[in-house]
């Protein structure tokens, strides 16, 4: 029988309002799914430069597993300079290893 919600504590990152990368643990399936919508509209926007996609996310707020809350990145100049600064964001990693 296949859940559709579950609690298992998983490492992930996103990009953070004001922050950049941040690595954080989130505990239920719909937050990773949320983050991986998030990331799917970081790279419509990136590769059209049209930053409508990350509208939905503007005030989205997920709390980790500590219960600490995290805002979404959706400023495509601040996106840019995150990857900017990373060697090769063409390989960043969402899961955590």
């Amino acid at each position: 029988m296949v859940k559709s919600f579950d609690t298992i504590e998983v490492g992930m990152h996103i990009y953070e309002k004001g922050i950049g990368v941040s690595s954080i643990y989130t505990t239920n399936s719909s937050d990773r799914s949320l983050k991986g919508s998030y990331f799917n509209a970081v790279r419509k926007a990136r590769n059209s430069g049209n930053d409508s996609e990350l509208n939905r996310f503007r005030n989205i707020t997920i709390m980790d597993s500590d219960g600490q809350a995290h805002k979404f990145e959706t400023d495509l100049d601040a996106i840019y300079e995150i990857e900017g600064q990373m060697e090769e964001p063409e390989f960043f990693e969402i899961y955590e290893k």
